[in-house]
């Protein structure tokens, strides 16, 4: 069998040009687009390839599993957001899952991405981290803390549904708690699936 390509010596720079090209095709077709261009256009369609071919070997291991499980398929393919443990009223379960995927990654600079937190060089300095769910305090209590030792800390929250008129408020309190806990960077995110419509303070969201 060919041996796969070390996808991740170029991935990074890869997935950076895909979302420029996506933003330009917005506007302008690629086949508009001048002749100086044509390294962009390039990278883009290998990206594609490359995105296809991933797409594939997933698709074939999903195959091969769902055969070796026969006559049950690979867990893969189920619908976890019907499972009671992820329902609307259950944050906690979500948190709980989040913290365990945080933990496999191997620090700042993935955790910080995968959230749009922070720059290079917050990313840098802050290096490897803990991730943990945080027990109550006078503050209140925060869903997920990614801990940096005396570098900083990243703090998450978790929000199902729409939020009310006092979360702003309770962001507040978050803030407060972060800035008690020693020196060094602080950075919030809202993980939710209904951006808030009111002021969200120095948290930034994503879905």
């Amino acid at each position: 069998m060919e041996a796969a390509p070390d996808y991740g010596a170029f991935i990074g720079a890869l997935r950076t040009w895909e979302q420029l090209g996506r933003r330009l095709q917005a506007k302008v077709p690629l086949q508009d687009l001048p002749r100086k261009y044509g390294a962009f256009i390039e990278a883009l369609r290998t990206w594609e390839q490359l995105t296809q071919r991933l797409q594939t070997n997933v698709e074939d291991a999903i195959a091969a599993s769902n055969e070796e499980l026969s006559p049950l398929s690979d867990p893969l393919k189920l619908n976890l957001g019907e499972h009671r443990w992820l329902s609307d009223d259950r944050e906690e379960s979500y948190s709980d899952w989040l913290v365990w995927i945080l933990q496999g990654m191997s620090g700042a600079d993935e955790i910080l991405t995968l959230f749009g937190v922070g720059d290079d060089c917050a990313r840098r300095e802050l290096g490897k981290g803990s991730v943990r769910r945080e027990l109550p305090s006078e503050w209140g209590r925060t869903d997920v803390v990614v801990r940096f030792g005396d570098r900083g800390l990243f703090i998450i929250e978790v929000k199902i549904g729409p939020t009310g008129k006092d979360f702003p408020d309770q962001l507040k309190r978050y803030e407060e708690w972060a800035c008690n806990q020693g020196r060094g960077r602080k950075l919030f995110a809202l993980l939710g699936t209904v951006k808030p419509a009111h002021d969200i303070r120095s948290f930034v969201f994503t879905d």
